[in-house]
């Protein structure tokens, strides 16, 4: 198995995230969304989310059209964004930031 199978395969394992580039559809939503951020920090919520996207086609207008949502809120998947060494490297250490996060007990 090659080292990029591996790393597929262990991402799979714990969760899909979709590569930059993708585009959705979310549940609800009428409009196309582009996803361009993972493991994003809505800033005035500080709430973490899965992505952060724009609305496909017109891209990145303004903040006021961000749009922050997580996984089990895709309804479908319109095109998958392009993966390499890199992404797949990537995916899997915000996956293992993620999890840690998870795991340590909360500030006081």
């Amino acid at each position: 198995m090659s080292q990029s199978t591996q790393i597929q395969s262990e991402v799979k394992e714990i969760v899909d995230l979709l590569p930059i580039g993708s585009v959705v559809k979310l549940v609800g939503w009428d409009q196309k969304i582009m996803i361009y951020g993972r493991m994003q920090i809505q800033a005035n919520t500080e709430e973490i989310f899965d992505y952060v996207g724009c609305p496909h086609p017109h891209g990145n207008i303004s903040k006021e059209y961000n749009v922050f949502f997580r996984q089990n809120q895709i309804n479908e998947i319109l095109f998958r964004g392009y993966e390499d060494e890199e992404e797949l490297q990537l995916r899997k250490k915000l996956i293992e930031l993620e999890a840690a996060k998870k795991d340590s007990p909360p500030a006081q």
